[in-house]
């Protein structure tokens, strides 16, 4: 095999790890919490109350606040909730500059 050959495949290969390791995953939270400074918000997949609404593996925006070690809905700041998994939100499309 050629030096230019054995170079594309080892950009090649570090173009798709790139590309794996820079997409938004799921994280456990028994395992990770989200680094967070202030309220910033992620996907949680939520489990809970909130008054008469309850949710069961609902995908929703989520907060969690370090120092009480809870996770909040901004719409139902009273709600009872666990969060099982979190990611960070993806990035936001890119316009067309049309």
């Amino acid at each position: 095999m050629s030096v230019d050959m054995e170079c594309y495949i080892a950009y090649q290969q570090g173009y798709e790890a790139g590309k794996r390791d820079a997409a938004p995953r799921w994280h456990r939270v028994e395992e990770e919490l989200p680094s967070m400074d202030g309220y910033d918000w992620v996907l949680g997949i939520v489990t809970g109350e909130a008054g008469y609404l309850r949710f069961h593996k609902a995908v929703m925006m989520v907060s969690f606040d370090p120092q009480y070690k809870e996770w909040f809905i901004d719409e139902y700041p009273d709600a009872r909730i666990t969060v099982s998994h979190w990611m960070l939100l993806p990035e936001p499309p890119k316009e067309d500059s049309k």
